[in-house]
């Protein structure tokens, strides 16, 4: 009779552990679960994120290439437009000035 009421004690408390033992592990899966779900989706959202965002600038780039290039023709042009001009004043100078020493008019009245 000890026996019997020692297992019937003894079996509710098993019983008890062993459930919540299975219950304790069963939230940790569970909240184990949910963060690696977070975590997924969350990197899913990032790489779709990452990946349109590729696929944006890579579909815009030309356009903003084309927008751009009339603004650096202009300032290229610009920019060689300034350099040739006092290139071509120089030029142009040097050669009035060889011009002189060879002799023109005012050499010429010299030299008589």
């Amino acid at each position: 009779m000890v026996a019997t009421t020692i297992t019937v004690v003894l079996t509710p408390v098993a019983i008890l552990a062993v459930a919540a033992t299975v219950a304790t592990l069963a939230g940790a899966i569970v909240l184990v679960a949910a963060v690696f779900t977070i975590a997924i989706i969350t990197l899913a959202t990032g790489t779709a994120v990452l990946v349109t965002t590729i696929l944006v600038t890579a579909a815009l780039a030309p356009m903003v290439a084309m927008a751009a290039m009339p603004a650096t023709v202009m300032a290229m042009t610009a920019m060689a437009t300034m350099f040739a001009l006092p290139a071509a004043l120089v030029l142009v100078r040097g050669l009035g000035l060889s011009c002189q020493r060879k002799g023109d008019a005012k050499g010429k009245s010299k030299q008589n």
